[in-house]
């Protein structure tokens, strides 16, 4: 190549890059997307504390286990709770990958080494967690979750300890969710992205960018519990706290830049792994 050509060719990488900094390779693409679905079980797993704070439930153990059973409860549907499997397939499209995509993140920390927390006070270790939730999905549709289970090569160490958990999951839900459950995208107060200019020229792309894609949008616009009222979920920066907080005198959710991009490190990091097997 010529040297006229190579500094054209380096121009043009350079004006991706510049116009968008976040895709600018397929494999941060899919760093991204992933810290998306991630985020929105993430969500998921604050409006938990939200509903559990304003409909005054009592907790007997571990606050976030509970509001980690609230993904499941609200994302994860088998074939007999739908008319067609038109209906059930457009639901497993759009929910289940935030699943299967949110338990990613307790496993891929767990196999990275970075989880050293086996005794915590107010979250059970990340390898706890991934099991709780795997156990859940197991016994709510192993139909479909059977091809990730083995993929991970845990089917052994769920067996005889999953039956009724998801049942009895439900069951709880249920009783405080009552007739709120309307439906997908039938609420009339709704769960609010909120998306927050930053000082962070960084993170201003991040913001940006989230406000272009409708991975997040969509998962919070059809959320199919009624509220008491809307439910706003704020995206700015923190101070570089790696983290997301459901915040109950302000009835509102933050969910930091920090973490989404905390997120997709880990996932390009795990990336970077399988490529050098």
């Amino acid at each position: 190549m010529s040297l006229f050509k190579s500094i054209r060719v380096g121009l043009l990488i350079s004006i991706i890059l510049l116009i968008n900094p976040l895709q600018a390779d397929e494999d941060n693409n899919l760093s991204w997307k992933y810290a998306e679905y991630v985020a929105a079980g993430i969500i998921y797993h604050e409006i938990g504390h939200y509903l559990i704070d304003i409909w005054g439930i009592p907790v007997f153990g571990n606050e976030e286990d509970i509001a980690d059973s609230f993904i499941v409860y609200a994302l994860l549907k088998n074939k007999s709770q739908y008319p067609t499997e038109e209906l059930y397939s457009q639901w497993v499209d759009d929910y289940h990958i935030i699943l299967t995509e949110t338990l990613d993140k307790y496993y891929f920390k767990t196999l990275l080494g970075r989880d050293f927390k086996e005794e915590v006070i107010s979250h059970s270790s990340d390898k706890r967690r991934f099991y709780n939730l795997a156990c859940f999905i197991k016994d709510g549709n192993e139909e479909y979750f059977d091809n990730y289970i083995s993929e991970r090569n845990i089917s052994h160490l769920l067996e005889e300890k999953c039956n009724s958990k998801y049942n009895e999951l439900v069951k709880s839900w249920k009783y405080f969710v009552k007739d709120s459950w309307v439906g997908n995208g039938k609420t009339q107060n709704k769960v609010i992205p909120i998306f927050e200019n930053s000082n962070d020229e960084f993170y201003m792309k991040v913001k940006v960018y989230l406000e272009n894609s409708n991975i997040i949008r969509d998962a919070l616009r059809r959320f199919p519990i009624e509220l008491p009222q809307n439910l706003n979920v704020v995206f700015k920066t923190c101070d570089g706290t790696v983290n997301a907080f459901y915040y109950p005198d302000l009835k509102e959710i933050v969910m930091c830049y920090e973490y989404l991009n905390d997120l997709r490190n880990l996932k390009s990091d795990v990336l970077r792994l399988k490529a050098s097997l």
